[in-house]
């Protein structure tokens, strides 16, 4: 998923003390990038682990897929494929916000690493006759740099009917319905925000709705929704900082509780 347009915003005392710090806001769409969670992306051995077995877990449902069905991959790239925490990174020490600007100039260096895992499974699956679709809310101006990127790590000769990048608007959902179309029913989609995972998901728009369609599907994760994981932004994020706070549950300080123990 492509990051938000992000705030400069402190949050003190959420998550033990941790600062969470990020850039500019818009009117409308904002988020906050935790130190803490950049530092987990880059740093944790626990990250890495996570991605490695959600793409194990993604190619043993590849290789154990009905031999009658096209095997069609259907994969989101910021923070599936590529690890743009970097940028992120800079963002948050040079205390600039996002703005196209610079997110184009970082995605023309085409210096997004790997996320753990990704480029083995793509490898796999095309090595395997199987096809995969990237679809991205990057923009499409940004096409030859992207290509470049994945060429640069590995994925190499992904034409244009294979790279779906935003057009126009956000929603994934015609893309979705292109592929679908175009290739049949993908047997898998994989991504690290809810609104990767097919037509149905990209036109969800409140986060109780997510939840629903969550509740909804719930035998889909892990057979055919793949989710990454990203603490940085999504759908996930409330507009307004406040509501970070407003959203949590915290014990009521009660000292009457049930004491285990001899």
């Amino acid at each position: 998923m492509k990051p938000k347009k992000m705030r400069m915003d402190s949050l003190v005392g959420l998550l033990f003390s941790v600062f969470l710090v990020g850039c500019q806001t818009t009117l409308n769409q904002s988020a906050s990038i935790s130190t803490a969670a950049l530092y987990w992306m880059q740093n944790a051995a626990e990250y890495r682990a996570l991605t490695y077995q959600a793409y194990h877990l993604a190619r043993e449902r590849f290789d154990n897929a009905p031999l009658d069905k096209r095997r069609v991959v259907v994969m989101d790239l910021d923070e599936t494929v590529l690890d743009n925490s970097a940028y992120a990174v800079w963002c948050l020490q040079q205390k600039v916000g996002y703005t196209d600007e610079t997110w184009n100039r970082w995605v023309a260096d085409a210096a997004a690493t790997a996320v753990p895992g990704s480029i083995e499974f793509i490898q796999h699956v095309r090595n395997s006759s199987g096809t995969v679709v990237f679809i991205s809310n990057r923009i499409a101006s940004g096409t030859t740099a992207t290509r470049t990127n994945l060429a640069r790590l590995g994925v190499e000769g992904i034409d244009e009917k294979h790279l779906l990048l935003k057009q126009g608007e956000s929603s994934k959902r015609a893309r979705f319905q292109q592929v679908i179309k175009a290739e049949g029913e993908p047997i898998l989609y994989i991504g690290d925000n809810l609104t990767d995972f097919g037509p149905e998901a990209a036109s969800v728009k409140s986060m109780d709705n997510l939840q629903a369609f969550v509740r909804s599907h719930k035998a889909d994760f892990g057979t055919r929704f793949i989710v990454l994981p990203n603490p940085v932004y999504g759908s996930w994020m409330p507009s307004r900082s406040e509501e970070l706070q407003s959203g949590l549950k915290a014990w009521n300080g009660d000292s009457h509780r049930v004491i285990v123990g001899p």
